[in-house]
């Protein structure tokens, strides 16, 4: 095997490999278990370097992003496209269809009620 820039292991291909042979069959499996290995330990890191981070108090994700439930449905009384608020808030469309539907069901005090409200199921 050798490594190269990127140092994940390599293995020359160039001969051909008889898997009908019980020779074949187990240099097969071998390569099997080393990428099987190679793939529980790349998890392993992953895991271990988010504990590592949640510890150190990182804050793991996107970033949050807050939005006036009122300000959507003043966008939707004006005629505002799904689309067109989501670019203006920063926001995707189906978050803002989610934020609209859980202020139709907790309406603020004073906010004007959208025509456009995504009904309730």
């Amino acid at each position: 095997m050798s490594s190269e820039s990127n140092d994940s292991p390599s293995f020359p291909c160039s001969e051909q490999m008889d898997t009908s042979t019980p020779a074949g069959k187990m240099v097969f499996t071998v390569l099997g278990a080393v990428a099987e290995l190679e793939l529980s330990l790349s998890e392993e890191r992953v895991r271990a370097g988010l504990r590592n981070a949640r510890a150190k108090g990182k804050r793991l994700g996107r970033l949050r992003v807050a939005v006036d439930p009122a300000r959507i449905g003043r966008l939707r009384a004006q005629g505002q496209l799904w689309p067109d608020i989501a670019a203006q808030l920063g926001i995707g469309v189906r978050t803002g269809h989610r934020i609209a539907r859980a202020s139709a069901k907790n309406p603020i005090e004073g906010a004007p009620v959208s025509p456009y409200a995504v009904p309730a199921d």
